[in-house]
């Protein structure tokens, strides 16, 4: 990749899902980021694999970034320990404040939310919104069906052949962050 990454934003489930993998992959890459000093922009949940990624991240000294709108801050874990929390008071806004201040986005196995991300910030580069990558982890083959339902508006006309460019998949967090050209980084002294 030819722009410098700085921030990445996460989409991943408030939840664990059934396998280990998921957690394992989460906290693989929290750690990475924290290490390569890369900012993350996430929900700011304390749970599941959002909660995994950010911890992990913040035990390597990384800066974590939660945004979420009022109205889940008050029924949802928020992550106290985060670097700063945003409140919003719709999730457009949410999620415009996570696209806008990210570098690239990378989303791992997740829900309906996670889903729904994805599918914006994916039509959002279709239409010239943004030329930002947009990388998925599959852990598990969890990326299958979603290709699949987007190789059908492909095959079906709804979709140019095109919307395959705007993505990569990977297999795992360490190649994703070689997609992105991130590095470790080590601390400098003074």
């Amino acid at each position: 990749m030819s722009t410098s990454i700085h921030t990445v934003a996460l989409f991943c489930g408030s939840r664990f899902g059934l396998h280990p993998e998921f957690k394992k992959t989460a906290e693989t890459l929290g750690a990475a980021l924290g290490k390569a000093h890369i900012k993350i922009v996430y929900g700011g949940g304390q749970r599941g694999l959002m909660g995994v990624v950010a911890n992990a991240a913040m035990k390597e000294k990384g800066e974590v970034y939660g945004v979420i709108p009022q109205f889940l801050k008050d029924r949802e874990d928020i992550n106290e320990s985060a670097t700063a929390l945003t409140i919003t008071a719709t999730m457009h806004e949410r999620k415009y404040a996570m696209y806008s201040r990210a570098d690239a986005f990378i989303i791992l196995p997740g829900g309906l939310g996670t889903y729904d991300e994805a599918i914006e910030v994916l039509t959002w580069r279709q239409i010239g919104l943004h030329n930002k990558p947009i990388i998925f982890i599959d852990t598990l083959g969890w990326t299958k069906p979603f290709c699949m339902m987007i190789k059908q508006s492909v095959e079906q006309e709804f979709a140019e052949r095109s919307v395959f460019s705007y993505f990569t998949i990977v297999p795992d967090s360490l190649t994703a962050l070689r997609k992105l050209n991130i590095k470790e980084r080590t601390p400098l002294s003074l």
